[in-house]
């Protein structure tokens, strides 16, 4: 982690100068470190275990940080943010431990033996196991818990920090593992924390979560905002206060919700706009909104998240659905005739697995609480189109694949396919037999690549073809890769409840 911080500063000015600095600094931190291993390893970093708070700095201390450094662009506030953090890093460095070291501080895995695919606590041992050796190697290797910078790449290039999805799925994936395992909610409360990079705020409190991070907590000035990234984002603290009954993270998520439904449903039509821009409202905006606003309903027994939840259904079933193929178009637009909103078509936008995921979930969701039939008779038929469609079957004999690639060839995210599973997992919530099925394809086929493909700490993006030795496998990416451990960790979970 410390050479991937030093890399972003070798191409700086006056680099024999910062060499000749850099080596007393260097003569320094070792003097210095021998000294606090005689003490103990104490450090004076930030605490991980620390209650998380939702510091907002005052407006002088803004107008301060903003004068000094300049209003950058979206793209630039990437770099530099990643630049003046791993400064930060690198002036503190002596006095903190890096994330290598915090890892190795845990204590040694011990591998289970070999489950026997019918002993479903076992199963849950073992995939607990696995989900932890690829946690580790992900923690180590992209994030510092010290300055909260996740990198894009794994080996570091030119690419500086993540964006807020990239961050949300980190997010995503490190409740999951402390949801099956308690030690792990000291670290989820320290990501949780570096979220508020993300937070713009208004009026002095948080707006909402953007694209790019800020120099500091509740600091970022991005203009780009998308909604859908804040929805996984409310997802995510809601899982956090179902692990912690911290009241702070469920406020948050209602806030999150809110303000969805404040600044992005789209009146005359209805549905979510994808972005700030507010130009077409899309699957991944719509169909994620359903199930945390029935678990909000759930957790607070105000109505109106019920209703919410229920409004967006019908939006999506009947503005975004390939009613024949059972599975959920990416976008759909709207125009005006004669001074009247008329919906457009979705028919070729295409198809993604994580928007019939999401469905899947909150479809599920609706049916939990409602026992309205329509709703259960949609999560099956989506869980199947999302099978027929999206299945790879013909790579392994025996086995089915998920895609990491579209129809025409080009890349797409593995971690739509968490999105699918976590689908599957929540319809087995209200119909166990049915889902069961589509779940064991995903424990099987993660479980292949882990047998044949596991590689340093890591399995490779596609599971029954390995790795290809293009760039995606030599740099790694922070989002396929937390969606391995995720994977795991909700498949610990799920045999754990298993009957």
């Amino acid at each position: 982690m410390k050479e991937r911080l030093k890399k972003l500063f070798q191409n700086e000015m006056f680099v024999g100068i910062a060499c000749a600095v850099g080596c007393i600094i260097l003569i320094g931190a070792i003097i210095l470190t021998a000294v606090l291993l005689t003490r103990g390893n104490q450090t004076t970093g930030k605490n991980t275990d620390s209650t998380f708070s939702f510091a907002v700095p005052s407006d002088e201390e803004e107008s301060s940080k903003e004068e000094s450094s300049g209003q950058p662009s979206s793209q630039e506030q990437a770099a530099q943010t990643s630049s003046k953090t791993s400064s930060s890093s690198k002036q503190n460095s002596s006095k903190q431990t890096s994330s290598k070291e915090q890892v190795s501080s845990q204590a040694p895995l011990v591998e289970p033996p070999k489950a026997n695919a019918n002993d479903y606590k076992a199963m849950a041992k073992q995939n607990t196991y696995r989900a932890k050796l690829l946690a580790r190697t992900y923690m180590d290797d992209f994030y510092d818990p010290q300055t909260f910078v996740q990198f894009m790449e794994y080996p570091f290039r030119t690419v500086g920090v993540t964006t807020a999805w990239e961050y949300g799925a980190m997010m995503s994936m490190q409740t999951m593992m402390a949801k099956i395992d308690k030690s792990e909610i000291s670290l989820m409360n320290n990501v949780i924390e570096g979220m508020q990079y993300y937070g713009r705020k208004k009026n002095g409190e948080l707006e909402a979560y953007v694209v790019h991070r800020g120099d500091f907590p509740m600091g970022a000035s991005d203009e780009g905002l998308a909604y859908d990234d804040n929805i996984w984002i409310a997802i995510n603290y809601i899982q956090a206060y179902q692990n912690t009954g911290n009241k702070t993270y469920l406020s948050q998520a209602e806030h999150i919700m809110n303000y969805l439904w404040e600044e992005a449903w789209f009146e005359p039509l209805g549905g979510f706009f994808w972005d700030y821009r507010k130009q077409a409202r899309h699957s991944c905006s719509n169909n994620p909104a359903i199930k945390p606003y029935v678990d909000l309903y759930k957790l607070t027994g105000k109505k109106q998240y019920l209703d919410r939840a229920k409004q967006v259904f019908e939006f999506s079933y009947n503005a975004l659905k390939d009613k024949k193929l059972n599975i959920y178009e990416d976008l759909v637009g709207a125009r005006q005739e004669n001074g009247k909103w008329v919906e457009g078509s979705s028919a070729g936008t295409g198809f993604y697995s994580y928007n019939t995921g999401a469905m899947i979930s909150g479809a599920s969701a609706l049916y939990s609480v409602t026992k309205d039939k329509k709703y259960l008779d949609e999560a099956l038929a989506c869980a199947e189109g999302a099978y027929e469609y999206f299945g790879v079957k013909d790579q392994v004999k025996g086995y089915v694949g998920w895609p990491y690639k579209r129809e025409n060839g080009s890349e797409t995210q593995i971690w739509f396919n968490v999105i699918l599973l976590r689908g599957y997992i929540d319809l087995y919530e209200v119909a166990p037999q049915e889902a069961t099925k589509y779940i064991l394809m995903f424990q099987n086929s993660i479980d292949y690549a882990f047998t044949h493909y596991l590689d340093g700490g890591y399995l490779p993006y596609d599971w029954l073809g390995g790795w290809h030795g293009k760039e995606r496998d030599r740099y790694k990416r922070a989002l396929d890769h937390s969606s391995n451990v995720e994977i795991y960790a909700m498949l610990a979970d799920w045999q754990s409840r298993r009957k």
